[in-house]
């Protein structure tokens, strides 16, 4: 599987908003179904007829691609969100760094791939 990496710089100020009342929640990434909705939806602006519709419909099938949520970077850094699953973390760490690891809501790929194989994890936070 080929994987492209797209640096996105909106032009201005942005505010995507999460379920709630009135969308007063802010999230900190864009979703993946955001992201596909704005695709088609500059789809449909562009082009005419059929189109998008028959671009849809490839996806009923099979995926064409694959989209990700939009994640934050800084410069040549990107970050992922922490992941969920720490079952393979060593109690001993949880239990002197807990917090420390559950106030973490970021991690640059480099960390990411530290937590996901548990490999110099105490290093990293």
């Amino acid at each position: 599987m080929e994987v492209y990496i797209y640096r996105l710089e909106f032009k201005g100020p942005t505010h995507f908003g999460e379920i709630g009342i009135d969308l007063e929640n802010v999230g900190e990434w864009v979703s993946s179904d955001t992201l596909f909705s704005a695709l088609i939806n500059t789809m449909s602006n562009i082009y005419k007829g059929d189109y998008v519709s028959e671009f849809i419909d490839k996806f009923k099938e099979n995926h064409p691609f694959l989209l990700s949520s939009l994640f934050l970077y800084n410069k040549d850094t990107y970050f992922l969100p922490r992941p969920m699953y720490d079952d393979h973390i060593p109690e001993e760490l949880k239990r002197t760094k807990g917090k420390e690891l559950k106030r973490i809501k970021w991690l640059s790929i480099n960390g990411f791939k530290q937590w996901i194989t548990n490999t110099n994890l105490s290093a990293a936070i």
